[in-house]
């Protein structure tokens, strides 16, 4: 029987299952986050399988606009209208390099909240990490011109 608190696996935990894995048989990138003492089920506060950080933040992330980024990069665990904003659900999020106030590409929640309106979300691919067109690639740009307009004060 599921717990009342846990009505929901996340989407990572849906997928192994639909695949044949059980708690005790998964792949390696996940584990399930339960304390020691405690018998270990899917039924946790995690919805379920979560990823091995090891793993997860070496996954190549796109956000909606093409930039690419690490998973070392996002953000994740956040709850927000209804939505677990986190690597399980293919949710995570990132501080978007251009700050952009306006931008119709992200999802519409994110557009809606003035705290969360500079956050993407991002979604893992299969594409190879290429640092041009990369969020690292952005934020060293915005670096380097902030040290140029320094040395030229």
């Amino acid at each position: 029987m599921r717990e009342k608190e846990h009505e929901e696996y996340n989407a990572l935990t849906k997928r192994l299952l639909e695949e044949g894995y059980t708690v005790d048989n998964h792949p390696d990138y996940v584990r399930v986050d339960v304390p020691m003492w405690q018998e270990k089920t899917l039924d946790n506060y995690e919805g379920g399988f979560t990823y091995e950080r090891w793993w997860i933040f070496e996954q190549t992330f796109r956000m909606p606009c093409g930039l690419q980024c690490k998973g070392l990069q996002c953000h994740s665990n956040m709850s927000y209208m209804g939505i677990e904003w986190t690597f399980e659900n293919d949710m995570a999020t990132i501080h978007c390099p251009y700050e952009k106030k306006e931008c119709k590409l992200k999802h519409e929640y994110l557009q809606e909240n003035k705290v969360l309106r500079y956050e993407c979300e991002v979604h893992m691919t299969d594409e190879e990490y290429c640092y041009e067109g990369s969020v690292e690639h952005i934020l060293k740009l915005h670096d380097d011109e902030i040290r140029r307009q320094e040395v030229s004060f």
